[in-house]
């Protein structure tokens, strides 16, 4: 199995107007983080927890450069749907990709007296990723 250094990973987001936008050059870092829910289904007299399967979630967070223009389209798309595709290893031929409709919830610029200016964003995935592989 082969590994790829983190440098490699690249997101791009489709915006509803269609325009596809790559921001892999503004971010230092891209994290996606799927869960499950487990409901509790104990009932009287059980001496154990139960559970059941239960509604998937998940999320992805990015932070990197400030840059005005990033920002700004970020900013253009905060709390609507777009279509996003993750390539964790780049998008060369072979190499595994996650795409998903998700919704930009929340976006930060930092500011530190002693260091460079900051901005970072969370996804909140609608629904699950559809994993495959770069095609040629």
């Amino acid at each position: 199995m082969g590994f790829d250094h983190g440098s490699k990973a690249k997101l791009t987001i489709t915006d509803s107007g269609s325009v596809v936008r790559d921001v892999s050059g503004y971010l230092s870092s891209v994290g996606l983080e799927r869960s499950a829910d487990a409901p509790d289904v104990t009932a009287l007299g059980d001496d154990a927890h139960k559970y059941i399967p239960g509604l998937f979630e998940g999320s992805q967070s990015c932070e990197g450069h400030y840059d005005p223009t990033a920002y700004g389209w970020i900013d253009g798309i905060l709390n609507a749907f777009s279509d996003v595709v993750y390539y964790p290893q780049g998008d060369g031929v072979g190499k595994p990709k996650a795409e998903y409709e998700a919704i930009v919830g929340g976006l930060n610029i930092e500011t530190p007296v002693d260091d460079k200016a900051s901005m970072s964003f969370e996804l909140q995935l609608n629904g699950k990723p559809t994993w495959g592989v770069v095609a040629p």
